[in-house]
């Protein structure tokens, strides 16, 4: 197999012609003599045009019957691309993919050739990377053309896009790529590789007219016609590719929805979406001998916003246990002296590194509720740093979303009788008030209703006064005011009577030590970035929760999901094998036209160390129940008693600014006996398989 390099720039290749070949020789002096024939005897030809049975058939009607089969192969290979849920499988099953009809004497053959590439990460990759990247190709491999025009570059999550040097291709479906920085990728784990394409200066296009400049001199790296790219989250693609007299590559009638015209600055990142050049032979067999011609165009793998795009498999993000005082996963820039590590008896003995959140209730931190001015509260969220945040951009800028788990282990001072603490999520700025923020939050809580607990009224659902709960609620700016409503909870039990609690092993108070939740407790929430049929972009929100109790050896558990049975999580400082677990990506339903997520996926109890939240939990003896505020109307729960959609705080953008992501703790918090902590905190991609 002969070696490809990265090429000079090179002139336009010449548009190619359908690839005909005969088994019978002088095909195309035969071709040419009908032609003329036709010309002359036009309704001799027209009689003879589809006639399959004559062995004197006309040589220009073969060919025809073969270019319309190739047709028909490359119409059938759009659609099923198009209509697919999992692009990629359909890819794999399109490549090599052939018809027969007519008795088989009619048939059409695929090839896909893809404009991506899958890097598996090694022990070389890990840790501070390599230079030296080897990707595998899909399907038939890279065009036969393909070659990387200079400047050129290469992205793969959790790394900007990096030079690429060269690319030597080893075989038909392998490369290796070599480049100017260091990427770094997961030892065993596997990712899309996909390439960048710089634009020149800045310009203003208009939608379905104009042309996009490209700072590249080769179109031999990026599909010829209708090929696809993203930019900064949004969806383009362009009817064809063409040199301008420079020679730069220019992009024709770039398209989007919405907007009549879109400004693209100077060195602009265009990601080129997963995009294959297809190739459908067309045969046509008539007393032995057959004609074949070949078709090619390019099909982008997003013909329609439902479209689920995910990487290859889940994707650690961040592991901390805030070890040797190691606050620097948060961003602790507006945090003050909230913040700090600290030392407490806990679940196993004494931990000596809790991320803890004090001081909330003091004079100088309290600060007027915007909803009640005449009422403190004790509220404070702190971001996660900046190196988490571009990890997930990462993800959503390669594939528009990002899916992702965060989990957190919490502990209270055994003297906080209410407070609140837990994991923000679609945390960011307000766009129209500067300095305010928005988002949702799910936390454990114990509120008082007679008390000045410094926790937010609007946030407490009524008549739940001293039960332990896990509460999902909202933050919104509203007319320059940040605003907070509950939109959904599930009580655990009272720490006060843990016998009679719903849920004993997760309810505090089981000792002299513990607080009032019981240490190490954890919460889990998978958020969705997804698009409804209608296209609309969503969030989904499924709650888990887990406990680490010592005091319940004989643990039940079972591959349900949604009971209370399950495994103890203990602390990573307890037992290191066990940081971090996750759910199942999937659940399974309980029976046959039964939607409910009812089992962990494969029913397996491997999984088994969470509850998932539902309404209708499974099996009568799980008291825990999912409670949706029937006031909440714009948050929907889905059939499968689960999963919760809302449309606010979609990441239908992902500035620098948006932390997305946090910890918050709530309550009268100070120094000497008012203190909640965390621990253990992991993030999760989740990709097509874990």
């Amino acid at each position: 197999m002969p070696r490809r390099s990265l090429k000079p720039d090179r002139g336009p290749a010449p548009r190619p012609e359908p690839k005909v070949r005969s088994g019978r020789p002088g095909a195309i002096m035969i071709f040419i003599i009908v032609a003329i024939l036709i010309v002359a005897s036009l309704g001799a030809a027209v009689a003879t045009l589809f006639n399959t049975s004559s062995d004197s058939q006309a040589r220009p009607n073969k060919v025809r019957r073969a270019y319309y089969l190739a047709e028909s192969g490359l119409r059938y290979a759009f659609s099923e691309v198009r209509h697919g849920t999992s692009q990629e499988t359909v890819v794999s099953t399109l490549n090599q993919y052939t018809t027969t009809l007519d008795s088989g004497r009619e048939s059409f053959s695929l090839a896909l050739r893809p404009y991506w590439f899958k890097i598996t990460g090694t022990s070389a990759t890990a840790g501070a990377g390599s230079t030296s990247i080897t990707a595998s190709v899909p399907a038939s491999g890279l065009p036969d053309d393909f070659a990387l025009a200079s400047g050129t570059r290469l992205l793969a999550p959790f790394n900007d896009p990096i030079t690429i040097s060269s690319l030597t291709v080893t075989s038909p479906n392998s490369v290796t790529f070599q480049l100017a920085s260091p990427c770094v990728i997961q030892n065993g784990v596997q990712v899309d590789g996909l390439l960048v394409l710089p634009t020149d200066t800045s310009q203003t296009v208009g939608n379905g007219t104009g042309s996009l400049r490209l700072s590249l001199s080769s179109l031999t790296g990026l599909p010829a016609r209708n090929g696809q790219f993203n930019y900064q989250g949004a969806e383009y693609t362009y009817r064809s590719a063409s040199l301008d007299a420079t020679p730069k590559v220019v992009l024709d009638k770039v398209s989007w929805e919405g907007g009549s015209s879109m400004t693209f600055p100077s060195g602009a990142d265009l990601v080129l979406r997963k995009n294959a050049l297809v190739e459908s032979t067309g045969a046509f067999t008539t007393n032995g001998q057959q004609t074949t011609v070949t078709r090619s165009d390019n099909v982008g793998l997003y013909g329609s916003d439902v479209v689920e795009d995910l990487p290859p498999s889940n994707y650690k993000v961040l592991e901390t246990g805030f070890t040797g005082n190691d606050l620097s996963s948060l961003d602790l820039s507006q945090s003050g002296n909230i913040v700090r590590i600290g030392s407490y008896i806990a679940t196993g003995g004494t931990h000596l590194y809790w991320a803890s959140f004090t001081k909330l209730g003091d004079s100088s931190h309290r600060v007027h509720d915007p909803e009640e001015p005449s009422r403190y509260i004790g509220y404070h969220v702190t971001p996660l740093a900046s190196e988490t945040r571009d990890a997930l951009y990462s993800i959503w800028q390669m594939y528009r979303q990002v899916n992702y788990d965060i989990q957190v282990k919490m502990g209270w001072y055994k003297d906080m009788q209410q407070a609140g603490s837990g994991i923000s999520f679609r945390w960011h700025e307000s766009p129209a008030s500067p300095g305010l923020y928005q988002g949702y939050g799910i936390s454990f809580i114990r509120y008082c209703s007679s008390c000045n607990d410094y926790i937010p009224n609007s946030i407490k659902p009524s008549g739940q006064a001293g039960q332990l709960m896990l509460l999902l609620w909202e933050q919104k700016v509203v007319s320059g005011v940040e605003t907070k409503r509950w939109l959904a909870y599930a009580l655990l039990g009272d720490p006060t009577n843990r016998w009679a609690a719903r849920d004993p092993k997760v309810v505090g108070n089981q000792d002299s030590v513990d607080g009032y939740l019981n240490d190490d407790a954890s919460i889990l929430v998978r958020v969705g970035d997804k698009f409804a049929s209608n296209g609309q972009r969503i969030n989904t929100i499924r709650i888990y929760y887990s406990d680490a109790s010592p005091y319940y050896p004989g643990r039940t558990y079972d591959g349900i999901a949604t009971n209370i049975n399950r495994r103890r999580y203990s602390p990573e400082w307890v037992d290191a094998s066990l940081f971090p677990k996750w759910a199942s990506n999937a659940t399974d339903p309980l029976s046959t036209g039964d939607p409910a997520a009812t089992y962990w996926d494969g029913q397996s109890n491997a999984y088994d160390y969470f509850t998932l939240l539902s309404p209708t939990p499974k099996l009568a003896a799980s008291p825990v129940v999912l409670v949706k505020n029937p006031a909440a109307t714009d948050v929907i729960l889905q059939s499968d008693q689960a999963t919760l959609t809302t449309q606010d705080f979609t990441l239908s953008s992902f500035p620098s600014s948006r932390p997305e992501l946090g910890l918050h703790a709530m309550g009268n918090l100070n120094d000497s006996d008012r203190v909640v902590a965390f621990d253990d905190m992991s993030i999760q991609v989740i990709g097509e398989s874990e």
